[in-house]
């Protein structure tokens, strides 16, 4: 795959997905990848970025490293939390807790890839 264009076609493929849904999912005109080059506008590239943050921009915009961002595995739910948590009368708040805590570590995550793609693309 030597431009980008060709990776992005190979990962809308590798999502089961059409062209036209992947342009209709990110907001853009149709025919907007098969027209891709690699200089294409920073605004188009974080549309795509925005709607699939899975898709490592480095290896879409260089064709370097793997396709797909792999994060950190971690158990959404500590099993012994939940556990505890029906030995107590307030169930509800230790769940809304831990949903709460999973929230603000996505969106920590979320800002880690906003920071490395605007510094990948030089925004």
């Amino acid at each position: 795959m030597d431009t980008l264009q060709d990776r992005l076609k190979a990962f809308i493929a590798s999502m089961d997905m059409s062209v036209l849904a992947f342009e209709n999912e990110c907001g853009m005109s149709q025919g907007t990848v098969n027209k891709m080059t690699d200089k294409s506008r920073p605004r188009t590239l974080e549309k795509i970025r925005t709607h699939f943050p899975q898709l490592s921009m480095k290896w879409l915009i260089d064709g370097e490293g793997e396709m797909l961002i792999s994060l950190p595995s971690k158990p959404l739910i500590n099993i012994k939390d939940v556990e505890d948590s029906f030995n107590d009368s307030n169930v509800l708040d230790k769940f809304l807790d831990i949903i709460r805590e999973k929230d603000r570590q996505i969106e920590e995550l979320n800002q880690r890839i906003r920071q490395l793609t605007d510094k990948l693309l030089g925004l």
